[in-house]
């Protein structure tokens, strides 16, 4: 049957190219705004609100812990909540202004304000922690269409493919301009530089979404349509449940995926204080931050033909074991040369950007493989579980940051040269770390994944 039949359901139908290039590309101002308060809201903490690293660390830990598992809720709430219209646009058209608003309200200066310690800790408890549970709507509705967009293994990996690449272009382009923009606005103010910048970016995001639910329409379930009246019915709170506790595959790749992130976000975040403490420059954060993201994303380039050739599981895995052995290198030969310190990191995503590119079409199989179990469509649920990984990485990597901060005695005011070289130890040895456990942990799901599958693997 072609693919172009017009009297096919629009959902399965091939994405064209520039449906998959407008669905990867959009995401990326959307990505600049909430990829700030991901990886540096723990140094506005301590460096702008002036809060102490052990209580930025706590309000970290009590926000993402509240917020973990939104994409969880976000998700079952749009699977079990048929609307009138297209389904995840309308849940992007709510929820993507207000996420907006709360982001830049979140680094707004409280003390500058008059507000104390006690008041600006609740509030920015309260502003975190809102952001993440709307975020996690928008999130969950692009992720959703992910599984709706593809049905085949061709269009998976092309899409996959895409998708990674859009994801990399906006972490090359947020370290190209975060850093020059908040310098920029702020004009030697920090605190005003951020919110600048966020204000930008949160514009700029919320408009290119808007572009992608325009362009996404046609694999867009409409609640009224014939197609998903006759099609699963939705699931009950018993097979949302079911579709999560239930597939060891998922919630194996789930813990897997979850310490990959938690290594990236302590890498990127710590680089903060890495390269404003360690190497004395912020601004070469920024060509760090480019230069990394930038061998991402070439390498994912040929992430397609690649995985093809070696099976996404050797892409997965040996990517992720490249990175780790280029921290340890960092760690034992580049303490005292940046230029090093960067090279060494920059051929590590060599290997991060094919292996990055990879969980999409993993938690697409599991979803797959809930619904044929189940009988009732929970797509979107099994696919917004993805973020929990980064919910989880974000939780690790802030935690660890507050703490490991506290625990060697850092104050802004009066770094010395041991708390110096503790910096640059913890900068490359606990992603690493986190690294490792994600090998292991992949490892075993390897070992079982055709035992759990057996002939109902997509």
């Amino acid at each position: 049957m072609s693919d172009t039949t017009e009297s096919k359901p629009a959902e399965f139908r091939r994405p064209s190219e520039a449906a998959m290039d407008i669905y990867s590309a959009g995401m990326i101002p959307y990505n600049w705004a909430r990829g700030v308060p991901s990886n540096w809201y723990n140094y506005f903490m301590t460096n702008v609100l002036m809060l102490s690293p052990a209580l930025s660390g706590t309000i970290s830990l009590i926000s993402r812990l509240c917020g973990m598992f939104a994409q969880i809720i976000a998700g079952g709430i749009m699977d079990r909540v048929q609307v009138k219209g297209h389904k995840y646009a309308t849940w992007i058209n709510i929820t993507v202004p207000l996420c907006m608003i709360v982001s830049v309200v979140l680094f707004l200066n409280f003390p500058e304000m008059g507000m104390d310690t006690a008041t600006t800790t609740v509030l920015c408890i309260i502003l975190f922690t809102v952001s993440l549970l709307l975020g996690a709507f928008p999130q969950a509705a692009h992720t959703g269409l992910y599984a709706t967009m593809t049905r085949d293994k061709e269009s998976r990996i092309r899409l996959t493919t895409r998708r990674a690449m859009g994801q990399s272009a906006s972490q090359i382009t947020l370290g190209m301009l975060a850093m020059p923009l908040i310098a920029f606005f702020g004009k030697g103010n920090e605190g005003k530089g951020y919110l600048y910048t966020m204000i930008l970016f949160c514009i700029t995001g919320f408009i290119f979404f808007y572009v992608i639910t325009i362009v996404t329409k046609p694999w867009d379930p409409v609640g009224s349509s014939p197609e998903i009246k006759n099609g699963p019915k939705p699931p009950s709170i018993k097979d949302l449940f079911a579709a999560i506790f239930t597939n060891p595959p998922l919630a194996t790749m789930l813990v897997s995926d979850a310490f990959r992130w938690a290594s990236r976000m302590m890498l990127v975040g710590f680089a903060m204080y890495n390269f404003r403490y360690v190497f004395g420059s912020m601004m070469l954060m920024a060509g760090f931050m480019t230069a990394m993201n930038l061998f991402s994303f070439v390498s994912t380039l040929i992430s397609e033909p690649v995985s093809r050739k070696f099976g996404k599981d050797a892409i997965y895995l040996w990517g992720n074991v490249l990175l780790m052995a280029t921290m340890i290198l960092a760690l034992l030969f580049a303490r005292n040369n940046v230029t090093v310190y960067i090279g060494l990191i920059c051929v590590g995503h060599i290997g991060y950007g094919p292996s990055a590119a990879q969980p999409p079409a993993y938690y697409a199989e599991c979803a797959e493989w809930a619904m044929r179990k189940s009988g009732k469509d929970s797509k979107t649920l099994v696919m917004a579980t993805s973020y929990i990984c980064s919910a989880i990485g974000s939780l690790v990597a802030a935690t660890l940051t507050g703490y490991c901060l506290a625990g060697i005695g850092f104050t802004p005011q009066n770094a010395t040269p041991e708390v110096v070289d503790n910096i640059f130890r913890i900068a490359c040895l606990v992603p690493a770390a986190l690294l490792l456990f994600c090998i292991l942990v992949f490892l075993f799901y390897k070992a079982n994944s055709k035992r759990w599958f057996g002939d109902v693997k997509a």
